[in-house]
């Protein structure tokens, strides 16, 4: 199973489309896949509204769930053949699913309940939870482009990939056919590895 990560930025940058037609193309493969929706939009309104609502950074942790949980509902609308997954305890089925985080799911020591826990590191815990084949972490800024990791990706997330075996790929709007051609054996440039190879 592969774990693939869709940005919120992707949304707000209008680059989602390219990537929900490679998923659907991926949809009747064997192996399946799990989507991970980013907090988009959603999660922003949390940030700007919880020094105006007083809100605990626990509190916002769990308001910014639910906005991933928001971004899910609206991947399922757009790929009709993927299948929602909420348990943790279960492995998703062959096919496509969408993960629907829940609010109560439970910060580690690893991804602190706050804001140094992004959705990304969350996909990243999960996909090691899962012993997930690796992850695919899609972004609306590419490597090539020469963007930096380090402002792209939270601490926790890539203090995370730097300690695991699992491969992390980063992949920027229009690379399609380099996951396609990752998650098919090839190897990953360097430029697009976050951690060990």
């Amino acid at each position: 199973m592969w774990v693939v990560k869709l940005g919120g930025s992707l949304l707000e940058a209008g680059h989602l489309d390219a990537w929900l037609d490679w998923l659907r193309c991926r949809a009747a493969a064997s192996e399946p896949l799990l989507v991970v929706p980013g907090g988009g939009p959603w999660a922003d309104a949390v940030r700007a509204l919880q020094p105006v609502l007083g809100a605990s950074d626990l509190t916002a942790h769990r308001q910014a769930l639910l906005a991933m949980q928001q971004y899910g509902w609206l991947l399922l609308q757009r790929l009709p053949a993927a299948q929602a997954w909420q348990a943790a305890a279960t492995r998703p089925e062959a096919g496509l699913s969408v993960w629907l985080p829940e609010a109560t799911h439970a910060g580690s020591l690893d991804c602190p309940a706050d804001w140094r826990t992004s959705s990304d590191a969350l996909a990243l815990e999960l996909a090691l939870e899962l012993d997930a084949r690796g992850l695919l972490c899609v972004k609306s800024v590419s490597p090539m482009a020469g963007a930096d990791a380090a402002d792209c990706f939270d601490e926790v997330c890539l203090g995370l990939a730097a300690r695991c075996v699992m491969p992390v790929g980063w992949f920027g709007p229009h690379e399609q056919a380099l996951a396609e051609a990752w998650l098919a054996g090839a190897a990953l440039p360097a430029s697009h590895r976050l951690g060990s190879p």
